[in-house]
């Protein structure tokens, strides 16, 4: 019988061990979780400050000017693409 309670005695004391390993591990988790989780959020606050720089560049008063510029270059990058082909 002193047997079969020591048995389940250290059975008990391997689960309670199991459990804190778990609770170990989650807690790693879940602050691995909060770090990507902020991570993301940098991610996206740095897209909507680039976005808004974007916006702003477009809207400046130096692209409207030079827009008929870019449109002049096009063809010619795209002739200079096709020669360079050409040539190889």
């Amino acid at each position: 019988m002193r047997e079969r309670g020591t048995a389940i005695a250290a059975q008990l004391e391997a689960m309670e061990q199991e459990h804190e390993r778990l609770k170990v591990m989650e807690q790693e988790r879940e602050r691995e979780h909060q770090r990507l989780k902020a991570m993301e959020q940098e991610r996206a606050a740095s897209v909507a400050r680039l976005a808004s720089q974007l916006d702003q560049i477009y809207a400046s008063t130096s692209w409207q000017i030079t827009r008929p510029l870019r449109g002049l270059a096009r063809p010619g990058r795209s002739l200079g693409i096709i020669f360079r082909r050409l040539l190889r």
